[in-house]
């Protein structure tokens, strides 16, 4: 098959008509859907124009005289033509033509359907794509002219931006293939802003499905917690259980979940579970790994005291309700007295948590000093350096309470001295996370096992006393 049978005309030295054959034929043949086809075109069309022995350039300019003027008509400088008045066009026909003419060929240069399906092509398979642009872009540069450059890109551009799918590194190749310069300060002269912010969004929406997606897919693994607890953020209108609650991790796992997604990707909150966003819009309390550990470790040691016949069962039990109170009960009954009267239940309980936690923190620190005083034997009565030791020591107390006191801001200053009591006696859960073994963690955490055993022990031993001497 020869060139000509290939562009379906007869022989011919006239280019325009060589060009619009192309144009004509490039509409069946794309470099997407059919290759072979089209570099058959497109080598069809470059021994054409060799045939033609006189080249004329493809935006060919022409001189109107006017009838009345021998002076030419003046070029426009945005499109490149002469200034044709309506009345000139009606008394010259020939003007008309050639105009009608240069413009259907700088129209064939591309079309919009060539223009979607390479946007939809690079975005489906950017290899491919890619190859196919460079083709497309190449005819623009070697037929067009700057306006039509300028144009294609925005078209381009605008079509991309209408591409489900689409990707950061695809924005990124279409960029440096047509020298957008997305990153520079003046990229609006190139890509107008309303098209980059299509972009933009488009780039949005494809971030926003794979995230939902990761939720799909880490929601189908069979055995796995997270894998539970996203199967019910992303279920459609699952209410929460009331075991859930007694799962120690659980609630907290699915409310690390919903703020994750909802912060990242506020988009995603209308799919969430309603009932999740209803039951965390509330203050809650429910149980925790940490809670359960603390149950267990100080649990099992007030046990082992209760045994003891030199403790009194008044000081057992009261310390263990302070330490109940702190550990479980100080948050769940602030936020009951909160919701139930802001103004009143809820000053009262501030109030009286902040005067029985100066007293437990006193308490505290004296028991303290009193130990050190013990350790290295010294009396209140002797010199100066016995003062000193122990005035240094207070003010060592003073600097670990003073890092265990909470820094968080917004916290009402009436809660904190609650909240350093609740985190001395969460030591041992703060100790372990320390470590990132466990068996390193767990040999240090029977020696502070036994040390705070011994700790708690001298502390109601000394309770005793005072409720034995009768200043109970």
């Amino acid at each position: 098959m020869d060139i000509w049978q290939i562009l379906e005309i007869s022989a011919t030295d006239d280019e325009k008509e060589i060009r619009r054959a192309y144009a004509k034929q490039l509409k069946k043949y794309r470099p997407d859907t059919h290759p072979k086809e089209y570099q058959q075109l497109r080598e069809a069309f470059e021994k054409a124009k060799e045939i033609v022995s006189n080249q004329e350039h493809y935006y060919a300019e022409f001189v109107f005289k006017d009838e009345n003027h021998s002076e030419a008509a003046p070029l426009d400088e945005h499109t490149g033509y002469q200034e044709v008045s309506f009345s000139h066009w009606l008394t010259n026909q020939s003007i008309a033509e050639e105009s009608l003419t240069t413009t259907s060929v700088v129209e064939a240069v591309y079309t919009q359907d060539e223009i979607n399906t390479v946007a939809s092509l690079i975005v489906e398979n950017e290899r491919k794509g890619k190859t196919a642009l460079s083709l497309l872009w190449s005819h623009v540069l070697e037929y067009g002219n700057l306006q039509l450059f300028s144009q294609f890109n925005k078209d381009f551009a605008k079509a991309l931006s209408q591409q489900q799918g689409l990707m950061e590194s695809t924005v990124e190749c279409v960029s440096e293939l047509l020298d957008w310069r997305l990153n520079e300060y003046n990229s609006d002269s190139r890509i107008p802003v309303f098209i980059q912010e299509g972009l933009q969004k488009q780039l949005r929406n494809t971030e926003v499905a794979r995230a939902w997606r990761d939720c799909e897919i880490e929601a189908s693994h069979p055995h796995s917690i997270s894998a539970f607890t996203m199967r019910f953020l992303i279920s459609e209108s699952t209410d929460i259980k009331w075991w859930m609650r007694l799962v120690p991790g659980l609630l907290d796992l699915l409310m690390k979940q919903y703020k994750q997604i909802t912060h990242n990707y506020p988009e995603l909150t209308d799919r969430i579970n309603p009932s999740v966003a209803a039951f965390f819009s509330q203050p809650r309390t429910y149980f925790e790994v940490y809670q359960l550990f603390l149950l267990v470790f100080w649990g099992s040691q007030f046990c082992l005291l209760s045994h003891s016949e030199n403790i009194d069962n008044r000081a057992l039990v009261t310390v263990a309700v302070i330490f109940v109170f702190y550990l479980f009960l100080s948050d769940a009954l602030l936020f009951f007295f909160v919701n139930k009267n802001k103004d009143t239940a809820g000053a009262i309980f501030l109030l009286l948590d902040f005067l029985f936690s100066i007293m437990v923190l006193i308490g505290i620190y004296a028991f303290i000093m009193s130990v050190i005083v013990d350790i290295v034997n010294i009396k209140i009565k002797g010199g100066d350096n016995q003062v000193g030791t122990i005035m240094f020591s207070g003010m060592f107390l003073l600097i670990i309470i003073w890092q265990i006191a909470p820094k968080t801001k917004g916290i009402p200053k009436l809660r904190l001295p609650g909240i350093t009591v609740s985190r001395i006696l969460a030591f041992p859960w703060i100790f372990i996370k320390w470590f990132n073994s466990w068996w390193i963690a767990l040999t240090w955490g029977l020696l502070i096992y036994i040390i705070l055993e011994l700790t708690l022990f001298g502390a109601l031993l000394k309770i005793s006393e005072v409720i034995n001497h009768g200043l109970w």
